[in-house]
Formats: structure tokens, sequence, C-alpha cells
């Protein structure tokens, strides 16, 4: 017994002894979806664990169901072998240089064919011949995977669509709008699906604001497709609708037009010295509102036309605006003109008139002394001004009592070298949209024949583009106006260009005559209407009187009657 015992033991040692120095690793497949839809693809990578030592040599054969997957491609460091429904991986390393170590040696892309009911396929993972870097024999653990090719659901359809808690009438999973009146303030949506794979949105408690509200339930099913269902809550409007004002006045004035809830413009003018005054409004109906802000106050008022706002809103909060313009007279002065301009190097021609002025000067600087034509009147820009090389452009502006500006600009080119200045006040063009004036830029006068517009569309070009261009006199265009195109050159010489404007007023006088004419036209034409009436009102009333004396004379002789008649 003791000998048996003994040889038991030796024998368990020497097994646990071999099977030490016969080294174990882990093989997985690993796909990157577990379940997919027909004609998707996917991947399956094959990773390697627990290797100490180094995968010197094998062969891998990675099996599958050719009926449910094809291979798209196989990315691995290994000689591989695709067939029907295998790839067959092939590691030979025998010196141990580069064994293969843990991770990925292979990523196989998928893709699920066709089919027309759910089926899952099985991946399975073998290996021979497994040694490690020092050509020892070592023994792979190799897990196999599974992948589902699934065929989405598409139904999207509802089995019950209830407003709160009680199913809407009428209700059918195919038909798409339903329509409910509430006086409620909010409703509760609840939806139940047909399918349990699709997807509902739309549901819960939804705020019902006055008037039509509408409430989309969207069913997506599982392949994707969406059905939307949509329930149009019109909540009924009891609210007061009156907006109106029964009065509104202005305190210590009287409004134009007077006062009507109907009429929502009114004016008023009040004196220069008037800065304020007090807006006194009555609502119609208690239950409406004034808007924050537009109710009765107390306004303050700027000089000339002020428009004020009394705004208010009924309970179902739709709102009237009544309007009230004050024209508050204004006699501050508005002579917002220069007297002088003065430069301190170059020189302009100054008129009050003209606002564009342009010089040349090789100073650095340059000195601006100007004085307002009226007493009140404001000036900035008097100073002394650095000039740049190149263009530099100084503004003056004048500030009216009544606070209109008017603005004079002073273009100043600074050159180092004055004795290379070609000076150009030349145009190239001119364009007026319509109308063509033959232009040259040495002729300077021209006359141009016009429709009845009151101002013309002109466009230029010049020939220096520093020279500076300014129009006068197109507006309100007559017969003998004059539009002038001055151009000054950047040394401050002007050109200027005129088209004198001959109207064509005898268009507008061939159509007052031919009303002239229809009017006379249609006074003849009464005229006669009215002389044929009465000729032959005339006539019948003479008819009657033979007829009548005919009748007497029957009466008086009627022995005669057959011959009268």
């Amino acid at each position: 017994m003791k000998k048996i015992i003994l040889k038991f033991l030796i024998a368990c040692i020497t097994l646990f002894i071999w099977s030490n120095n016969v080294l174990a690793y882990t093989t997985t497949l690993s796909p990157s979806k577990s379940t997919v839809l027909p004609e998707t693809s996917f991947t399956i990578k094959i990773n390697i664990s627990a290797l100490d030592n180094g995968l010197g040599s094998a062969q891998y054969t990675l099996g599958f169901n050719n009926d449910l997957f094809e291979v798209v491609k196989v990315d691995t460091k290994a000689v591989q072998n695709t067939l029907a429904n295998s790839i067959k991986f092939t590691f030979v390393d025998m010196t141990g240089t580069t064994p293969l170590s843990n991770g990925t040696f292979a990523t196989i892309t998928f893709k699920a064919k066709k089919v027309s009911t759910d089926q899952t396929g099985n991946f399975t993972l073998t290996s021979t011949e497994t040694s490690d870097k020092e050509n020892n024999s070592i023994t792979s653990t190799n897990k196999g995977t599974s992948v589902k090719i699934h065929i989405p659901d598409t139904d999207n359809t509802l089995n019950d669509l209830k407003v709160n808690a009680t199913t809407i009438e009428g209700f059918n999973k195919d038909k798409l709008n339903y329509y409910i009146n509430t006086e409620a303030s909010s409703i509760k949506i609840d939806a139940t699906k047909n399918s349990q794979t699709s997807s509902v949105t739309g549901t819960g408690t939804k705020t019902v604001n006055y008037g039509e509200n509408n409430y989309d339930i969207v069913v997506t099913s599982e392949s994707g497709t969406k059905r939307i269902y949509r329930i149009t809550v019109t909540r009924v409007d009891n609210r007061d609708k009156t907006n109106t004002l029964e009065k509104l006045e202005v305190v210590g004035y009287k409004l134009s037009p007077t006062f009507s809830k109907l009429t929502t413009t009114y004016t008023l003018n009040v004196k220069n010295n008037i800065t304020s005054i007090k807006i006194n409004a009555t609502l119609t109906s208690n239950k409406s509102t004034f808007e924050k802000g537009f109710g009765p106050r107390t306004e303050n008022l700027n000089y000339g036309k002020n428009t004020l706002y009394i705004k208010v809103k009924s309970e179902n909060e739709k709102v009237k605006t009544y309007t009230l313009i004050v024209n508050r007279e204004d006699i501050r002065n508005s002579n917002n003109n220069l007297k002088k301009l003065e430069i301190s190097t170059g020189k302009i021609n100054f008129n009050k008139d003209t606002t564009v002025y342009a010089i040349i000067t090789d100073k650095n600087e340059i000195t601006i002394n100007a004085e307002a034509e009226h007493e009140k009147a404001i000036v900035t820009g008097n100073k002394k001004y650095n000039l740049q090389e190149g263009l530099n452009e100084i503004v003056v502006s004048v500030k009216a009592e009544n606070e209109t500006i008017k603005t004079y600009t002073i273009k100043v080119t600074k050159m180092s070298n004055l004795g290379s200045v070609t000076i150009n006040n030349n145009l190239s063009n001119i364009n007026i949209n319509n109308y063509n004036i033959n232009f040259e830029s040495n002729i300077l006068e021209y006359k141009l024949k016009i429709g009845t517009e009151d101002k013309l569309e002109i466009d230029y070009q010049v020939e220096d583009e520093s020279s500076i261009v300014e129009i006068k006199g197109n507006e309100n265009l007559k017969n003998g106006s004059v539009i002038s195109i001055i151009v000054t050159a950047i040394d401050g010489s002007k050109k200027e260009y005129k088209i004198i404007i001959e109207k064509e007023e005898s268009l507008i006088e061939e159509k007052k005559n031919n009303n002239i004419i229809l009017y006379i036209l249609l006074a003849i034409s009464v005229t006669l209407n009215v002389v044929l009436s009465i000729l032959l009102i005339k006539k019948n009333k003479t008819k009657k009187e033979e007829i009548i004396k005919q009748e007497i004379q029957v009466i008086e002789d009627p022995e005669n009657k057959d011959n009268n008649i």
C-alpha cells in the first residue's frame, strides 16, 4: 500500500512539473457590435493576452458562417489566407527576433448578408503549432464569439392616445390629426405605442394658450421611420376684449381732433417755454390695463416734434396704441453757417455754402481759425493740426442754437516735393440715368431735356482720384434749373460743369388739354341729354293736349264723333 501511494505521489509531482513547463496564454475574439443590421459592416479583433515570453510561431483559424457573413477586409501582420468560411493566420519566427506580444494581431471587417429573419452567427478560433520566441511549446486558450443580424421593426404606430387620461374621441392608429376644445390652461397627453422597440416623444403636461395650440406626438420606429400625430387644442377665450380709452386729455390744452375712443392719433401745439405736459387717461374697461410706462404721466418735451404713446392692453392681451404728437415751438436760431474759415497754410476761396475744400502743402502743420455766422452757434475744430504725408482730413463743425450741426471738411494733401504734383480738376465722364449728354471733359455746359422727375441720378468719374466733387442744384428740378458739378483739385483750384434743364412741360400741358377736352365733351353730352329730355317732355305734353281737345269736341258734338275719330 505504501508503495502504491509513493508511486501516485511521484506521478503527481511529475505531472505538476510537466504542466508548469508548458506555458499558457489566451486569445479572444472581440466584435465591434454584438447586433448588426443586414448589409452593414462591423469588425472583429483577435486579441492575445497573458503571453509572457512572446509568440514565436503559431497558426490560427477563424471560422464563421459564410451564409450570414462575408469578409470585406483583413488587417494583420501574419500571413493570412481567406477561405469560404474561415481565415487562416500563420506566424513563423523560429529565431525569436520579432516575436508577437500581447495585443491585437488581426482586425477583420465583415459585412452582414441580407436575411429575412433575425439570425445569429458564430465565430470560432482554433490554434496549432504555438510556441514562444525560444521555440518552447505554449498553449492558447481560444474564446469565440457571436454576432446577431437583426431586422429592425418598422412599426411606428400608436395603440392609444389620451388627453387628461381619456382616449381621444375617434382615435385610430392610422388617423393623424385630432381636434379638441377646452377652457383649461393645461392638458396632459399620454401615448401607448404598438411596438416595444419604437420610441415616442411629445407627451406629458402641456401649457394651453388662448386660441389654437398644436402638439405633435412623434413615434419613431426601430428602423428610424417617423409618424406624427397632431393634437390641435383650441382654448376658448372668454376674456374681455376692450382695449380703448374712455377719456384722454392733456391738462390745460385741447386735443385735435376732439377725443373719441376710436380715434388713435392726436396733435397738440405748445409754446416754446413749455417743458413738460401732464397726460390724463381713463380706461373704458376695468379689466384692461396700461402697458408699463405708457399710461397717464408727466412727459418732458424736446423742442420740435415729440411723439408720445398711450398703450392700452385688454384682458385678452390685445394692445391698442394711442399716439399723441406734441409740437413744441422752437424759436432758437437755426443758423449753423460759418462766417469765415482761415487756414495758416495754403489758400481756400471760402463760401459759407461750400462745405468741402482741398489744398496741397509741404508744411508739417496747419492751424484752423473759423468763426460762426451767428453769435449763439458753437464752432469746434479750431486748433493746430500735425500733418501726415498724404491726405489729411480736418473737420470743422458748427452747432446752431437749435442744435442742428453743419460740418465743413478741409482735405489737406501733404507732399514733400510739390514740384512733382500734377493738378487735375477734370471729370472723365458724367452718367445720368435714362439720359445721355455726350460728355467731353473740356466742355463745361450741357443742355438736357428731361421728363417730369424732380431729381436726377447722376454718377461721375474723375481723372484724378484725389480731387473732390460736389453736386448742387439737383433737387426740385424745373424748366431752367441748373445742376452744378464742382470739381476741386488737391490745390483747391475748381472747375464747374453745368447741366441746364429743359423740362418737358408740354407732356403735362397736353395731358391737361386732353382732360379739358374730355370735360367739354362730357358737358356737351349732358346738355344734349337735358335738351332732348325737355323736347320729348314738351312733345308728349302737346300730344296729350291734342287728345284732350279731341275728346272735348266729341262731347260737345257727338254727331262729328266718327269724323273726329
